[in-house]
């Protein structure tokens, strides 16, 4: 995954002592404890609905060809809306075994984004941006770096195109950080793995290295709302565009309204998915770019009010 390099984990009685010893080691790039820490998941509920926006010139396909992975916790496959979609492949990095389906009842936010994506134009509930796309549902409720790592390297072994993560960890780790920007710069033949993280939701500048949002090869997603950033919604350079946080989408076994950057980065996502199925050709930085243009267009920011926003 890293090139030349391999990742080695073992078990230590001491982590710090024991990484600061492979450190010093000849042809060991860095050693370091393999920490859980809390992540947070950017949705929360909200009462408007996107869908009527979405102009017919983005319908032309519903992202035939795509593998979108979501790495998130639980899936309800089962879903009357979700249950139609084609599904790659099926991952719990928790459990190390097949399948995504919830373990507990908090297990919903990997549904949401997928009812985002993925949701099936079959009259019921709502529909989805790109629901002839090839979701690959990763489940992964806890944050351990190591299974961060996995859920990436199954992503990629899976032949995602593009890799959903309405996520951050408050912390970006070395081992993270490595993954990512491999997949970016060589995932997909070559042309770069579309990675999108959401921003976040503390209403806070995104400060350079702080987590994974901040990492210059993903596209980072914000929310905005009547035409400026959203109160909620972070922000600052390493954003590259924002959309409308509000989306009724699948959750447990019926509906619900999603909103913030969680929603706003899985509509990205299925965004993507279009575009790349008119083109499969895109590399990460003209898909990027055209992404980036297209929603510009459909969703126009004020300059004066973002501005006025960040103040």
């Amino acid at each position: 995954m890293l090139g030349e390099a391999n990742l080695y984990l073992m078990p230590s009685d001491n982590p710090r002592q024991d990484a600061e010893a492979l450190s010093r080691e000849d042809g060991i790039l860095y050693a370091q404890p393999d920490i859980v820490q809390p992540r947070s998941l950017h949705g929360y509920s909200s009462e408007t609905d996107f869908t009527a926006t979405l102009p017919a010139a983005l319908r032309a396909n519903k992202g035939e060809g795509i593998k979108v992975a979501v790495i998130d916790d639980g899936f309800n496959l089962e879903h009357e809306d979700l249950k139609g979609a084609t599904v790659g492949f099926s991952y719990d990095a928790d459990l190390k075994q097949l399948g995504a389906t919830p373990q507990v009842r908090g297990d919903r936010h990997g549904t949401q984004v997928a009812g985002v994506v993925v949701a099936q134009h079959n009259g019921l509930g709502i529909d989805g941006i790109a629901p002839r796309a090839t979701l690959i549902p990763i489940r992964q409720a806890s944050t351990r770096t190591s299974d961060t790592v996995l859920s990436f390297t199954v992503a990629n072994l899976a032949g995602a195109d593009i890799i959903n993560c309405s996520w951050n960890s408050r912390v970006l780790m070395e081992p993270v950080n490595d993954v990512i920007q491999y997949l970016t710069q060589h995932g997909r033949n070559g042309r770069g793995s579309i990675i999108i993280f959401a921003a976040g939701n503390e209403g806070q500048p995104i400060k350079p290295g702080s987590k994974e949002s901040a990492i210059n090869t993903v596209i980072t997603v914000g929310s905005q709302l009547k035409g400026k950033i959203a109160p909620y919604s972070n922000y600052g350079e390493r954003v590259d565009l924002y959309l409308p946080g509000q989306i009724r989408t699948t959750y447990h076994q019926g509906y619900g309204w999603f909103n913030g950057t969680s929603a706003s980065a899985a509509m990205a996502s299925g965004l993507s998915a279009l575009l790349l199925a008119s083109n499969p050709t895109l590399t990460l930085k003209e898909l990027q770019e055209t992404l980036v243009a297209r929603s510009k267009e459909i969703w126009p920011l004020s300059a004066t009010q973002a501005d006025a926003q960040k103040d």
